[in-house]
Order: C-alpha cells, then sequence, then structure tokens
C-alpha cells in the first residue's frame, strides 16, 4: 500500500457511517490518497472487494467475517485497540505498523431530551447491570463486541470526544453530506 498509495480504492458502505469514519483514519494516517467509493450498504461493497473492484473495506468484523472464512476475502487488519476474539490471529492496525490506528463502532441507549432525571437514572441502572450480566455470561465474545458500563458523565464524555474526532476526519477529507 505504501509503495502505490494513489492505487487503491476503498469501499464505503454509508457515507458517514463508521465504516466511513475508519476509512478515512486510516487514509490520514498512511497519508495515502484513497479513491472514496460509496456503496448502499455492506453486502454490495463485500462482494466488489471480493471481485476485486475495491481494495479496501473497513467494516464490523461480525459482517465481514463469513466471507473472510470462507477465504473469498483476506483481513489484513482490526481497528480495535486489541486483537478480536473472533479472529485472534488478525493483528490490529498498531501491531501492523499504524500507531494509533484504533476505530470501533458503538451502540448506545438515547431518550428523548425531556425524560426525568429519576427516569434517565433508573434506565441506566437497569441498562448498566443488563450490560454487565451480558459480558459476564459471554453474549457478547459471540459477536465481537465488547461490553462497556460507565456512568453517564462517562458516556457524555465519551461522545464529545468521539463526536468531535468524527467531525475533524469529515472536516480534514471535505466531506459535505448530502
Amino acid at each position: 500500500m505504501r509503495q502505490q498509495p494513489d492505487k487503491w480504492t476503498a469501499a464505503l458502505p454509508a457515507m458517514g457511517a463508521p465504516s466511513h469514519l475508519a476509512t478515512l483514519m486510516l487514509a490520514q494516517k498512511t497519508q495515502m490518497k484513497l479513491v472514496m467509493a460509496p456503496y448502499k450498504g455492506t453486502a454490495p461493497a463485500l462482494v466488489d472487494i471480493a471481485g476485486g473492484h475495491s481494495q479496501i473495506l473497513l467494516d464490523s468484523i461480525i459482517a465481514l467475517l463469513p466471507m473472510a472464512k470462507s477465504g473469498k476475502v483476506r483481513p489484513l487488519v482490526t481497528t480495535s485497540a486489541k486483537r478480536s476474539a473472533l479472529a485472534p490471529d488478525v493483528p490490529t492496525a498498531i501491531e501492523s505498523g499504524l500507531p494509533g490506528m484504533v476505530y470501533a463502532s458503538w451502540y448506545g441507549v438515547w431518550a428523548p431530551k425531556d425524560t426525568p432525571k429519576d427516569r434517565i437514572q433508573w434506565l441506566h441502572q437497569a441498562i448498566n447491570d443488563t450490560v454487565a450480566d451480558l459480558i459476564k455470561n459471554g453474549a457478547f465474545t459471540t459477536i465481537g463486541v465488547d461490553g462497556v458500563t460507565e456512568s453517564l458523565d462517562q458516556f457524555s464524555k465519551f461522545i464529545a470526544s468521539d463526536m468531535a474526532q468524527s467531525a475533524e476526519l469529515l472536516k480534514t477529507a471535505g466531506f459535505k453530506p448530502e
């Protein structure tokens, strides 16, 4: 990739989505000028990767792993901070020589802005308790998810940090939502 940095097409399953942001981060960290090819979802992007029409696809491991296990595509790296239990032989981007290349999609639970604080606290506790049980029982491991429990303040700070990073990646790339 470094020998021919201008000859790579990245398949983008959804503009502005985590896969797009991770691809922008990869381009930034490697100083590559990737051609960005938008697709309508992961499935058509993955088909074009397998067919050699695009060369790079960053998306969730759970979506990409079946085709990788069948040998139709080759996993190169994960963008998580540590190797995935689903593909322990696949190195992280950091292990492969890309310092700071950590990007993971995440899920959160949202409520309307006028939800009473006591209801927010109750929901927060119930959700954290459930996530803790799922972590303990190994339910997330089978789908490649690292469950997280944290305070409302920690989650707010995480969101602010993630939004700032995402906005900077999109701004640097000159991305304009349609």
